[in-house]
């Protein structure tokens, strides 16, 4: 109850925010109100919200099992903003539970070819993932003859970060969404 409080409040300040009306779909219970929220939503954001669309496509159809308007919904918003890891990541989770192979390995493809950089999941695993990057460790001597572990990141290693690596650890993330 009071996260609803707080959402509604959030949504009285911010009424166009495709965010906000997004988490606000996947909150509801139960088909009829999510459904209800997704109209709401619809009405008071852009017609290409990429939030929102996403949250209709994950929330209300492949919640309700409708995988054909699903995929069509999730397509046209990666197409619409490509930059978005989180969606590529909602898309490709999708694929996993209910596309072919070929259907997986294409959103891989468009993913890379995409370079997604935005996104708060995308960006945590792209976080994690440099965490977990062997650094080198070098010691260097201060005039006053104390040593100084240094540690830097090379960079070289960096750049072997691939999308579809930072899309498959995304895909982990993504809740499958609650059906009727």
């Amino acid at each position: 109850k009071m996260a609803e409080a707080m959402m509604a409040r959030a949504l009285q300040e911010c009424p166009k925010d495709g965010k906000l009306w997004g988490e606000a779909i996947e909150m509801e219970e139960g088909a009829a109100r999510r459904k209800t929220k997704a109209l709401d939503a619809l009405k008071a954001c852009e017609v290409d919200d990429v939030d929102v669309m996403m949250s209709v496509a994950k929330a209300v159809f492949w919640g309700e099992r409708k995988v054909e308007k699903a995929r069509a919904w999730m397509n046209r918003a990666v197409t619409l903003k490509p930059e978005n890891g989180d969606a590529w990541g909602v898309l490709y989770k999708f694929e996993t539970q209910h596309g072919t192979e070929k259907q997986k390995e294409d959103v891989i493809k468009r993913c890379t070819a995409a370079e997604p950089t935005q996104g708060t999941l995308w960006k945590s695993v792209i976080k994690s993932i440099l965490m977990t990057i062997t650094t080198t460790t070098t010691t260097t001597t201060t005039p006053r003859r104390e040593s100084i572990m240094m540690t830097t990141t090379n960079k070289e290693q960096l750049k072997l970060i691939t999308p579809s690596q930072v899309l498959i650890k995304v895909a982990e993330l993504i809740p499958v969404p609650s059906s009727l």
